[in-house]
């Protein structure tokens, strides 16, 4: 599809958890709060993301988000 339309980095970025890369996972997300996607909210809540919360870039991802709300 990516090569049809934009696909918004939050979306790509929740396709690569999916597939197990959570390096570029995290990478999408924080290019994604960069670009002040409306998602933002939903990573702080939404508990599709229970398994990530544990995790050191998730939390530091929160914190900055956080910070800038």
């Amino acid at each position: 599809m990516g090569t049809r339309r934009h696909v918004p980095p939050a979306y790509q970025g929740e396709i690569l958890f999916g597939l197990g890369d959570l390096d570029e996972g995290f990478a999408l997300w924080n290019l994604a709060a960069e670009q002040r996607s409306g998602w933002i909210p939903f990573l702080m809540c939404d508990s599709a993301w229970d398994p990530l919360r544990s995790d050191p870039r998730h939390v530091a991802l929160v914190r900055r988000l956080g910070a800038e709300l």
